[in-house]
């Protein structure tokens, strides 16, 4: 586009079942966790590409049982050369390959651990996108709880993480190593995190 801004829109079919609501809400964890958005029908999230910030919005278009979703990326970094690393980002939040079909029967018989799988038939296994986002999540979620860690994570974002601004909304992304190794000790410590 003109303002340097691309976008790539692309479908993906996950394995089944999927559930999309679910599954952003386990990546989510809390309500104030402001790097992942869910408004009941869309996911949202900074990613960085090629060290430019990108939106990936995700949006379930067919039931769990035959689930299919709909992406759409936006941001400098987007263009068609970028649609096969955004299709495996969303592939690795989102569990969309895992297949929980022994799991379920494991489960199925369970007297404990059966009834609380029914209920989350189609909520996927998510995992952070770069290692050093979970890191930071391992680190900061260890402090007290995981509420306390999220406003930490947070916090980290909104100072260091790359942004992008979707419906008037200025979205981050979580922080990446480049931007944190040139953060003082005690910027980081105003941030919530302390010393060994």
């Amino acid at each position: 586009t003109d303002d340097g801004v691309g976008e790539v829109s692309f479908r993906l079919k996950p394995l089944p079942p999927f559930r999309l609501d679910l599954t952003a809400w386990a990546i989510r964890r809390r309500p104030h966790n402001t790097i992942d958005h869910f408004d009941g029908e869309t996911y949202r999230r900074v990613v960085v590409l090629d060290g430019q910030p990108a939106v990936i919005s995700v949006r379930q278009i067919a039931p769990p049982k035959s689930p299919e979703i709909e992406v759409l990326a936006t941001g400098p970094g987007v263009s068609m050369k970028t649609a096969l690393a955004i299709e495996a980002i969303v592939n690795r939040i989102l569990g969309l390959s895992l297949d929980l079909r022994d799991f379920y029967r494991l489960a199925r018989d369970d007297a404990a651990l059966g009834p609380m799988v029914n209920r989350l038939i189609g909520m996927k296994p998510v995992r952070f996108p770069t290692n050093f986002e979970a890191f930071t999540n391992a680190v900061a979620c260890q402090l007290v709880s995981l509420t306390a860690g999220m406003h930490v994570v947070n916090r980290i974002a909104e100072k260091y993480g790359r942004t992008c601004d979707v419906d008037a909304a200025r979205l981050h992304a979580c922080a990446e190593a480049s931007d944190i190794a040139r953060a003082g000790v005690e910027d980081l410590r105003a941030l919530g995190l302390s010393r060994p």
